[in-house]
């Protein structure tokens, strides 16, 4: 893994890159020269009149210039009181002029002055490249290529004509096309639970095809520079804007191997429709980019937004970021593609090595899946006689997949000698039938793309009864997604959920917070003969206790359980079961030696069951143990039943016993 602007070094072109992209922007001719002075006007008398022509368009406020410094406008806007325009870059690197971050006038003019240096002045403010790539026009080609287009600049009056690194960093991406690449959620990392995008530019002049051709490739990652691990370290950090982001150069088939087979996550792939000079501008856009950094804060300017931006360069007539709401997710870059009419040429699927292997094993016999499990452990395992090659073949790259399953991460980072052993060995044996795998046609979920899932935002307006009584009820969610929500492009057994909550206004006037919910997460992976994994749970936040020792006491939570899943007849009907921790605090809690702190322990479970792809019903429920309190135990029990009336509306039933009695809400919610 690498910066853009750390590319290696291959050689040079015939033509410097940098005049290649110049004449398809601007249809100048493929040659610079030293300069060669018009005896007519002065060189500075030139450079001045093109800095008035500037002002005189008002090039700096152009939509183009903007997004190529990544200014955004204040929300006190522009003039005297406004806090006017600000670059989301950080670094000092990516500005010429000492104003550049919050002017992107003076940036322009300091741009326009310093195409035209010559190489030994360049030099003086970057000492440490050559005299070529500390000039202007190497470290800004984008900036180049734009106002090259709207000046008419005369190209031969610029004192350079070749800018090696560059040239090697374009020459190494080779590009033919660009695509936007979605992975799938993936709830074990903190930083991947909402999914990732990232882009893959797709090289030109290579003799692979079909997939294999795409992991020559190279992926373009936007993500935070961390420094610690530390949970809550972490947590604090990319809230706050305290880790540094870069644009990074990746091999493509480093995250297929990653994301695909590691942490089995199926990808969306959207080619973007992209004409020769829009793509020249975006890899020069993203050279510039490698000269500096962003700020990076997890709910807002994040790897989706980032990447949207990149986009939004070299399509200045689509506003793609502007309508974003924090928190920013990765299905919103999706969909923003997805939604500007004519930007995705086409869409492709590419399965988990997970799927891959289901796929491989659905319609084997109980024998055959016997030999697959027994060849992960002994790849010497004789394949019986009354297999024909065709089975044999089957078998083995089954196993071969499982191999790669359970010791994927291994396998990468070469920890695991024996998995590398047995993996080897099914190799062998598998290239010794010479006969080709029969292919493995896998067809899109098109219900799972992440374009045609609900909102990331929720909102319910309803009402709940209890005790006679009842109450008008407001529910909001920042995002993203729970087991009773409509299952279209999300995964169907998992739920994760950030800032939810729910206030009530009852008779005598109190408006109550039922419930909040600062980050939840449930992650249910299905029991079989191959997946071991358990289930778990994480939920902190508050909720009410409605019992002997509290009667509806808004207390603060912190909890979790592990257990396991299983789904008999497929996803659409599963049941778990779980150990549970819980710990609670409220000042009028009768917990452990009369304080207000209460800690729970004990069974729990669900069952949820998609009637249809619009209907889904919830059940849970849980026995706690209070140890050394009173009671000594408490229940709960929750039902849901939710259906999807029209596109993005739901109306939810839901019911709720307590030990102090029941409740019931209605709630219409609307997805956003």
């Amino acid at each position: 893994m690498h910066r853009v602007s750390r590319a290696p070094r291959l050689g040079r072109l015939q033509l410097p890159a940098s005049l290649v992209l110049a004449a398809i922007m601007a249809g100048c001719g493929a040659q610079l020269h030293m300069p060669v002075q018009d005896p007519r006007v002065s060189g500075d008398a030139y450079v001045e009149s093109l800095v008035a022509l500037a002002h005189a368009r008002d090039l700096a406020h152009s939509v183009a210039w903007l997004r190529l410094g990544h200014y955004r406008l204040g929300l006190l806007g522009p003039g005297f009181l406004g806090d006017g325009y600000t670059s989301q870059a950080d670094g000092p690197e990516f500005f010429l002029s000492a104003r550049g971050k919050v002017d992107p006038v003076a940036e322009l003019d300091a741009t326009i002055r310093a195409l035209f240096l010559s190489p030994r002045d360049s030099r003086r403010t970057h000492p440490k490249e050559t005299a070529e790539d500390a000039h202007a026009l190497c470290r800004f080609p984008a900036r180049f290529m734009y106002l090259q287009r709207t000046l008419g600049i005369d190209a031969r009056r610029i004192a350079i004509n070749s800018c090696p690194q560059f040239e090697h960093f374009y020459q190494d991406i080779n590009p033919s096309s660009v695509t936007l690449v979605f992975s799938s959620y993936y709830l074990n990392s903190p930083a991947s639970a909402f999914g990732h995008t990232f882009l893959r530019i797709n090289k030109a002049g290579t003799f692979a095809i079909g997939k294999k051709r795409e992991l020559l490739d190279y992926g373009i990652d936007f993500s935070a520079d961390v420094d610690s691990y530390n949970a809550v370290i972490y947590a604090w950090k990319g809230l706050t804007g305290m880790f540094p982001a870069t644009f990074k150069q990746i091999p493509y088939y480093y995250k297929v191997r990653q994301y695909n087979d590691t942490e089995s996550r199926d990808l969306w792939e959207y080619q973007l429709a992209l004409q020769p000079e829009q793509l020249a501008l975006l890899v020069a856009h993203l050279w510039e980019l490698g000269h500096t950094y962003f700020d990076y804060y997890y709910l807002s300017e994040n790897c989706s937004y980032h990447i949207l931006s990149l986009v939004e360069v070299v399509v200045p007539e689509i506003d793609l970021t502007s309508p974003l709401t924090s928190p920013v997710l990765p299905t919103d870059t999706v969909k923003a593609l997805v939604a500007a009419h004519g930007l995705v040429h086409d869409v492709h699927y590419r399965p988990s090595l997970r799927t891959q292997f289901r796929s491989r094993v659905k319609d084997m016999s109980d024998d055959e899946l016997d030999l697959v499990e027994d060849l992960v452990y002994d790849a010497e395992t004789a394949l019986p006689g009354t297999l024909n090659d065709e089975r044999k073949i089957a078998v083995l790259d089954a196993a071969a997949d499982l191999v790669d399953m359970r010791y994927g991460e291994a396998l990468v980072m070469k920890t695991d000698s024996a998995a590398a052993k047995i993996k080897q060995r099914l190799l062998e044996r598998r290239a010794a039938i010479q006969q080709p795998s029969a292919v493995l046609d896998i067809p899109p979920p098109r219900d799972k793309a992440p374009e045609v899932g609900h909102g990331s935002h929720r909102v319910g307006l309803g009402g709940a009864a209890a005790h006679g009584m009842f109450a008008p009820s407001l529910d909001i969610r920042i995002n993203l997604h729970d087991l009773a929500d409509p299952t279209s492009g999300y995964p169907e057994l998992n739920a994760i959920e950030f800032l939810h909550a729910r206030v009530q206004i009852w008779p005598d006037g109190k408006l109550v917070a039922d419930d909040l919910g600062l980050f939840r997460v449930t992650s249910l992976t299905v029991q079989n003969r191959f997946d071991r994994k358990l289930s778990w749970k994480l939920d902190i936040g508050a909720t009410t206790l409605d019992d002997h020792a509290c009667t509806r006491c808004f207390a603060a939570h912190m909890g979790g359980g592990v257990g396991m899943t299983f789904a008999p007849f497929g996803d659409a009907f599963a049941f778990w079961l779980t150990t549970d921790a819980n710990a609670y605090y409220a000042p009028k809690l009768a917990g452990i030696g009369g304080s207000g702190t209460r800690l729970a322990v004990g069974p729990a479970g669900g069952v949820r069951l998609r009637i249809a792809p619009t209907l889904v019903t919830l059940w849970t429920g849980e026995y706690m143990f209070l140890p050394w309190q009173a009671p000594k135990g408490v229940y709960r029990a929750d039902a849901i039943l939710r259906w999807v009336y029209l596109n993005n509306f739901a109306l939810s039933l839901e019911a709720r016993a307590l030990q102090n009695g029941y409740e019931g809400q209605l709630v219409s919610f609307s997805y956003f």
